[in-house]
């Protein structure tokens, strides 16, 4: 599920798709603002094919969001451009089949050629083939027909991939994560779709099991950081970035865990002093453990542990302001379904609450958290199941005082 502004009207809207017994529809439902919606049916597709991913972008520069979707099954995906008309309806300028990339792994909708039109970024998790292709796009929702722009062949397995501009040139890079070969890459941009060979940030024979890997500026130099945390040794690195895009030898982070089940790792200011603050989070069947590393005076400080028991286990966790107080909040989403929050008091203290309790637990895949009424304060909504959505209104009562 999506969210975006499909008709100019400043009200969030979002799309999602439903599975019924012959096929999906891709469903957009507009916001009226007074916490009801309009539904449409703007995609169809045959039950037998899955939706991998959709992403929200203006691919033809007029002002409206568009709508990209990659579909199909494991070894047959397509790639289709959905236009919006601007009268609540779109058409689909093209279908783009993707038979020579299959087992998509990542997706990123970006501008890798500096063209001013949005790009896109296909990775895979398969050796020994291309595992990196870029589509570029042309202003119409159309995409050149070379699909290889952009090819390398790894000797290494690929797990998660970032974007972003580590040398500060305004041209993007590439971050990739060989998780179960010991290893951070970066591949830097060239400026025409294509990218550098990848450079290795860790000596192989001096970590074992990456995992997490998440980007910021640490110390708010302006120039990006690297974080990931090493399973085996049970240790954060942080790697600060210079410059000119190299890195200065990493700082680890000691996470005191006996051993690792479910591990978490989420970035965010929750002092409110303009640095990251690293939170570590280690869920097992009896407990939930909170430890922040905040960043002060060149260095991280831990702060006592935040625990919590018998929730279960963690599907996901969102950093956000949920209640409004200027401070950073913890979302779980749980894989029972409920979701709890550690308020905070901007000063390393933390409340926590349950907000909500579903009584039939499914297999949640997403949660999104936006104001939909227009009343200043965030909402939540949350999926059911394949036909069903939850919209969960603020009512003010996380106001902590």
């Amino acid at each position: 599920m999506v969210i975006g502004d499909f008709n100019n009207d400043d009200q969030t809207d979002f799309i999602f798709p439903c599975k019924f017994t012959e096929n999906i529809e891709i469903m957009l439902l507009l916001n009226n603002g007074n916490s009801t919606f309009q539904n449409s049916i703007i995609f169809l597709l045959s039950n037998s094919e899955q939706i991998q991913s959709i992403h929200i972008v203006d691919f033809n520069n007029d002002h409206r969001s568009d709508i990209s979707v990659i579909h199909g099954n494991e070894m047959n995906k397509k790639l289709t451009i959905l236009l919006n008309n601007g009268n609540k309806t779109f058409h689909n300028s093209t279908t783009f089949l993707l038979e020579k990339f299959y087992r998509i792994h990542d997706v990123h909708l970006a501008d890798f050629n500096n063209d001013n039109q949005y790009d896109i970024l296909l990775t895979r998790r398969i050796i020994p083939k291309e595992n990196l292709v870029v589509l570029l796009g042309n202003n119409k929702g159309r995409f050149q027909e070379q699909i290889m722009v952009s090819s390398t062949i790894f000797s290494f397995l690929m797990g998660r991939t970032k974007v972003h501009d580590f040398n500060n040139d305004d041209i993007l890079d590439i971050v990739l994560d060989f998780e179960a070969d010991k290893n951070i890459g970066i591949m830097w941009g060239l400026g025409n779709g294509s990218f550098s060979t990848e450079f290795l940030l860790f000596k192989k024979e001096s970590i074992t099991f990456l995992q997490n890997l998440a980007v910021t500026d640490v110390n708010n130099d302006d120039y990006l950081d690297i974080i990931v945390y090493e399973k085996d040794s049970k240790h954060i690195y942080v790697l600060f970035g210079n410059i000119n895009g190299t890195f200065q030898i990493r700082k680890s982070l000691f996470t005191i865990i006996m051993f690792s089940y479910y591990t978490f790792q989420v970035i965010g200011d929750f002092d409110n002093d303009n640095r990251s603050d690293i939170v570590f989070i280690y869920n097992d069947f009896e407990y939930i453990e909170c430890t922040i590393y905040y960043y002060h005076n060149n260095k991280f400080t831990k702060y006592e542990k935040i625990s919590i028991e018998n929730i279960g286990y963690i599907n996901s966790v969102t950093v956000h302001d949920l209640n409004n107080d200027n401070y950073l909040d913890l979302i779980f989403d749980m894989q029972d379904q409920n979701i709890y929050v550690l308020f905070g008091y901007g000063n390393k203290q933390f409340y926590f609450k349950p907000i909500y309790w579903n009584k039939f637990p499914t297999n949640r895949k997403w949660m999104i958290i936006t104001d939909f009424n227009d009343d200043k304060y965030d909402d939540i909504i949350v999926d059911v199941n394949s036909q069903t959505i939850d919209v969960l209104l603020s009512e003010r009562e996380f106001l902590i005082n």
